[in-house]
């Protein structure tokens, strides 16, 4: 490829094959050489090129023998913007499904990094096998986490998924239901399920998903900013009206 095409493709937001190629090969390395520490460098400074060969490698890291690795590959795919970065979760999630039952760490963890895409296709995967891990923080990353699927089947899903967790662990949960609902849909039931659900039933059919997340109130920014680190999904805060001018 010609260095007018590459500059040309640096300009429309893909890589350059340099940065690729250089991003490839610092993995390779690290992957051979077998260092966790070489191995976390690598993928920090590759997540910053978004291209499959280099996803390919990182995805490597999901099933290292060195836990940080393995936590740094989830963390890096789950903030690359790429098809290919959420598949390569998906599929770990796919394989690794059952002994990520015992995985109080992990689970959560990685249940966000899929969710941080937005992809419909996540929707299952938050939803499933919900009953095996009742950890607040993995129950946390599947209400918000569904939040982020900009589709009326994320709003049917939440609230299968608040019915499956169950009344009693609900109450931890109730803030979580209120701030998934309402930046699915702008609207605020408040945090009984039961008002929702009525809600929902009598607005579904006729109910059109808004094209963008609400403003968030400051201390609903604070709480999605808690959990995610980032803004995601598209959702900002609302700028607070400024304060009266003195006479």
């Amino acid at each position: 490829m010609c260095v007018v095409a590459l500059a040309a493709r640096a300009q429309d937001g893909a890589p350059s094959a340099d940065r690729v190629r250089a991003a490839t090969q610092q993995l390779e390395r690290a992957f051979e050489g077998k260092q966790a520490a070489d191995k976390l460098v690598a993928i920090k400074a590759a997540s910053q090129v978004v291209a499959p060969a280099v996803i390919a490698w990182i995805a490597k890291g999901l099933v290292d023998s060195n836990s940080d690795v393995r936590a740094e590959a989830i963390e890096a795919l789950g903030r690359i913007p790429h098809d290919e970065a959420f598949k390569a979760l998906a599929q770990h999630y796919k394989a690794e499904s059952k002994n990520l039952r015992k995985q109080e760490r992990v689970l959560p963890k990685l249940l966000r990094a899929i969710a941080r895409h937005g992809n419909e296709a996540a929707l299952a995967i938050l939803t499933d096998d919900v009953r095996a891990q009742m950890l607040q923080e993995t129950l946390r990353a599947r209400i918000l986490g569904l939040a982020t699927v900009r589709s009326k089947k994320a709003i049917d899903a939440v609230l299968a998924l608040v019915q499956t967790i169950g009344f009693i662990e609900m109450h931890d949960h109730a803030e979580d239901l209120r701030l998934a609902m309402y930046v699915l849909t702008g609207v605020d039931r408040g945090r009984s399920v039961e008002a929702w659900k009525t809600w929902w039933a009598e607005q579904r059919e006729s109910f059109e998903l808004p094209p963008k997340a609400p403003q968030l109130a400051q201390v609903d920014w604070e709480r999605w900013i808690a959990f995610w680190g980032t803004s995601v999904a598209g959702v900002e805060r609302r700028e607070a009206p400024p304060a009266p001018r003195e006479r």
